[in-house]
C-alpha cells in the first residue's frame, strides 16, 4: 500500500512530538510503502539515522517556509501559527503530486490538534486525521490557577473556539476525513455535527516501542530497589503539567513520611524558581535536575518507584509511556488522557476538587504506596504489563492498517 504521512514533527532520538512522528514512520514502513512530508530542519537527523539503520519502503519529502517567515516560530502561539502556514505551504508544493500519483492513503499523524486544518485533505482520495484531540482544563481547577495562568487558559480557550467555529477549513478537514482518530479523554465529539461524529474512532495518542528501552522489561523490574521510596516527576514546570500540585503534595507528604524517601523532579520552565523556593527547606530530599538528556531520564525512571504526574489538560505524554514501561505506578488526577490511561491495578487516580482536596488525595495516594511496599511492587509489575499489552506500537500499527484496508475495500466495492 502506498501511503503519505504528514509529520511536521519527525526526528529520531528526540522525545515528545518528534519521537511520535519518527515512530509512526518507522513502524508503518515495515508494512507499507511510506512517503513522509516533514520539515527540512529534521533532514540531518533523519538521514544520519537512515545511513546507520536503513529502512526499506521509506521516502522523505522535505519542506519549510521561507526563512523570513521563521520569525513566527517563537513561543507556543508562534509555533502554532508557523504550523498553520506550513500546512498551506505543503498543500501548494505537494498537492498536485498527491492527486496525480494517486496515493492510497494520506494520513496526518503529528501536531494533532482538532482546531487546526490539514489542507492536503482537500486533494486526498482517502484522508485519515489523527490521532487528534484537545483537552479542556476542568473548571474547578481553572478557578484556582494563579491569575497570569488563568488568563493564559482563557486565551487558549478563546483561540480554540475561534478556530473550531470560525475557520471553515477546520470543519472542511473533518468533513474530508474518511476516519478521525480521537485521542482526547472525552471532548472531541461535541465540536462536530452528527455526520462527522460517526467517523470518529477512539485511538490512543501514544505508545511504547520496546526498542526504545535501555534494558529489557524484565531487567528493569529486577533492578528495582524498594528500600528507598523514590518519587519521580518529569515534565515542563508549568501549571497544566501539574507542577504546582507536585510541590504542595511533596511538602505535605514530607510531614508524614520517614527518612527513606526522595523526590526527583526533572524539567525546567517558568515555575522553576518558585519550585526551588518552596522546596528548599527539604534539602537533599528533593533533587531538581533541570534539563537533562534522554539517557539520564531513563536512568531516573528505572530507579524510581512511583510517578507523580497530576497534569490536567494533557494528551497521552511520551514520558507517561516511559514511566509505565519502567514499572512506575502512576499517581494522577481526573481530567485528561493521563487519567484515562491509568487503571486501578497500576496506579491511583485522584478525584477532582479544590486545591486542598486534590493535594490531600495525592498525598494519601503517595502514603498508601510508601507504607505498603508489597502493593507498590504489585502495581509496578502491573504498570509494565499494561503498557506493553495495550499501548505497543505494533498493536497501534495493526489497528491503523485494518482501517487502511477497510477504506480501500469500500472503494473497490
Amino acid at each position: 500500500m502506498k501511503i503519505i504521512l504528514i509529520a511536521y514533527a519527525c526526528e529520531p532520538g528526540k522525545g515528545s512530538e518528534p519521537r511520535l512522528g519518527w515512530l509512526w514512520v518507522k513502524h508503518l514502513s515495515r508494512k507499507h510503502r511510506v512517503y513522509v512530508i516533514t520539515r527540512v530542519s529534521n533532514k540531518y537527523a533523519i538521514e544520519k539515522e537512515l545511513s546507520n539503520n536503513p529502512i526499506p519502503n521509506l521516502n522523505f519529502l522535505y519542506f519549510d517556509l521561507p526563512k523570513p517567515l521563521l520569525f513566527w516560530k517563537r513561543g507556543r502561539i508562534g509555533v502554532q501559527i508557523y504550523h498553520y502556514l506550513w500546512q498551506i505551504g505543503i498543500f501548494i508544493k505537494f498537492g498536485y503530486l498527491i492527486k496525480r500519483r494517486n496515493f492510497d492513503i494520506v494520513h496526518h499523524v503529528t501536531f494533532g490538534h482538532n482546531w487546526q486544518p490539514v489542507f492536503l485533505s482537500l486533494v486526498a482520495k482517502n484522508f485519515i486525521w489523527g490521532p487528534i484531540g484537545s483537552e479542556d482544563t476542568p473548571k474547578i481547577i481553572l478557578k484556582q490557577l494563579p491569575f497570569k495562568y488563568k488568563i493564559k487558559e482563557y486565551l487558549r480557550e478563546l483561540g480554540r473556539f475561534i478556530l473550531l467555529n470560525l475557520d471553515p477549513f477546520v470543519q472542511l478537514t473533518a468533513r474530508k476525513a474518511k476516519v478521525i482518530l480521537d485521542s482526547s479523554s472525552r471532548w472531541t465529539k461535541k465540536y462536530y455535527h452528527k455526520d462527522i461524529q460517526a467517523k470518529i474512532i477512539k485511538f490512543p495518542q501514544n505508545g511504547i516501542d520496546p526498542e526504545e528501552l535501555p534494558l529489557t522489561p524484565k531487567e528493569i523490574l529486577e533492578k528495582k530497589d524498594y528500600k528507598t521510596f523514590n518519587i519521580v516527576f518529569v515534565g515542563e514546570f508549568v501549571p497544566w503539567k501539574g507542577i504546582l500540585f507536585v510541590v504542595d503534595t511533596i511538602k505535605k507528604f514530607a510531614e508524614f513520611a520517614g527518612d527513606d524517601w526522595k523526590a526527583i523532579l526533572v524539567g525546567y520552565g517558568p515555575e522553576l524558581e518558585n519550585v526551588k523556593r518552596e522546596l528548599y527547606y527539604l534539602g537533599k530530599k528533593v533533587a531538581l535536575t533541570g534539563k537533562i538528556n534522554i539517557n539520564e531520564v531513563w536512568n531516573i525512571l528505572i530507579n524510581g518507584n512511583v510517578f507523580l504526574y497530576p497534569s490536567f489538560h494533557h494528551g497521552q505524554a511520551t514520558v507517561l509511556m516511559h514511566a509505565l514501561a519502567c514499572g512506575l505506578p502512576v499517581i494522577c488526577i481526573e481530567g485528561d488522557a493521563t487519567a484515562e490511561t491509568i487503571t486501578s491495578d497500576c496506579g491511583i487516580v485522584v478525584k477532582l476538587g479544590d486545591k486542598e482536596e486534590i493535594v490531600r488525595g495525592l498525598t494519601e495516594a503517595l502514603l498508601t504506596l510508601y507504607k505498603d511496599r508489597e502493593l507498590l511492587k504489585k502495581l509496578s509489575k502491573n504498570a509494565q504489563e499494561l503498557v506493553f499489552r495495550e499501548y505497543s506500537w505494533e498493536k497501534k500499527v495493526d489497528f491503523v492498517t485494518k482501517i487502511y484496508y477497510n477504506l480501500l475495500n469500500n472503494i473497490e466495492k
